[in-house]
């Protein structure tokens, strides 16, 4: 399951950096916040939440989520790495 989660962040993290368009933000930000509640990683499902909703046409807006959102990921990743 954490290689998984891992898996997902190397394919959604840079997704949401890259994405040119409302449809491949949520895109990403949905398959995201999937893989975080299927771990338990609720704060980073519920970022992703938040920015899958939020106006992503306001660069300042996307720019401090995408910040949370690899925060609480790296938080995550650094939870799973530590229960081995």
């Amino acid at each position: 399951m954490a290689q998984a989660f891992t898996e997902s962040c190397d394919l959604y993290l840079p997704a949401l950096a890259a994405a040119e368009t409302a449809y491949d933000w949520k895109q990403a930000t949905h398959g995201l916040k999937g893989a975080s509640r299927g771990i338990g990683a609720f704060r980073l499902g519920d970022l992703c939440e938040a920015a899958e909703q939020a106006n992503t046409a306001d660069n300042n807006v996307r720019t401090a989520l995408l910040t949370q959102i690899r925060a609480a990921a790296a938080e995550a990743q650094s939870f799973l790495a530590n229960r081995k």
